[in-house]
């Protein structure tokens, strides 16, 4: 890994039948608003293609400083309110750290 303080979110999220599209505009708000105001480097939300309710989120940091920095913006916070309010269950946030990279540089992260 070059960069040693390089970190990840994830989040795992099941969201309520019908509010999929809701979720996905929350989550596009939220993420268009970290790339423009945050120190994030970039992010991707997956939908499963078996079950439209479960979505994973990764999204790749500098460092772990700036994560727990957004994550105590109101910004970030009213963000998380309104995603919640179409979840089946509570999300977990999650900070992750590389431990295996195969294939070219940033590929799984469209750099």
């Amino acid at each position: 890994m070059e960069n040693s303080d390089q970190s990840f979110t994830t989040g795992i999220w099941n969201v309520k039948k019908g509010k999929e599209q809701e979720f996905i505009n929350a989550w596009r708000e939220m993420a268009t608003w970290t790339f423009q105001n945050m120190d994030g480097g970039s992010a991707r939300l997956l939908q499963d293609s078996q079950n439209s309710c479960m979505f994973i989120s990764v999204g790749e940091w500098t460092s772990e400083a700036n994560i727990q920095k957004w994550r105590e913006t109101s910004e970030f916070k009213s963000a998380l309110a309104k995603i919640n309010a179409v979840l089946a269950e509570p999300s977990q946030p999650h900070k992750m750290k590389e431990a295996v990279s195969v294939g070219g540089k940033g590929l799984a992260m469209g750099r």
